[in-house]
């Protein structure tokens, strides 16, 4: 597993566990029946991991925010990752 583990959540069918490391910025995807871990980037100090309410997907927010310019707000990093493969669908700014 990565380092500092700072949330968890489950897949809809509960087959893997989705694990938001913030001290290795990634996130852990294990497979529940076999116990295999694969890790995919997550931003800076990924915090929070939440199941979307249909199961298949699983986000993952950052809380270190890119600052950018003054005239721009702060935009913190959201992963989203497909639940059943564990595979990143999106990353939102």
């Amino acid at each position: 597993m990565g380092a500092g583990p700072q949330d968890a959540a489950y897949d809809g069918a509960a087959r893997h566990l989705v694990v938001a490391n913030g001290a290795s910025a990634d996130v852990s995807v294990i497979d529940l029946a076999t116990g295999t871990e694969s890790r995919r980037p997550a931003g800076a100090e990924p915090f929070l991991a939440v199941r979307s309410p249909d199961g298949r997907r699983v986000a993952v927010v950052s809380r270190r925010a890119s600052v950018g310019s003054a005239d721009r707000m702060p935009a913190s990093e959201v992963t989203l990752l497909d639940a059943e493969s564990g595979d990143v669908a999106q990353r939102f700014l």
